[in-house]
């Protein structure tokens, strides 16, 4: 499927901006440190899959 570029980019801030916001606010329930480092780590996976989908041309 043909997404134009500035979908693509569009949906790259998207996601960009949902990962932080979820960032900051793990990091305000369960506090910085080793355990939030890891949970932003994990939730950075499904993120970067989401992004290379979008720049992807299949």
């Amino acid at each position: 499927m043909k997404i134009s570029l500035k979908r693509k980019i569009g949906m790259t801030a998207f996601f960009v901006a949902v990962y932080l916001f979820v960032s900051v606010a793990s990091g305000w329930i369960i506090g910085t440190g080793f355990l939030h480092v890891v949970a932003c780590g994990l939730l950075a996976i499904p993120f970067a899959w989401m992004v290379s989908q979008t720049w992807s041309d299949d």
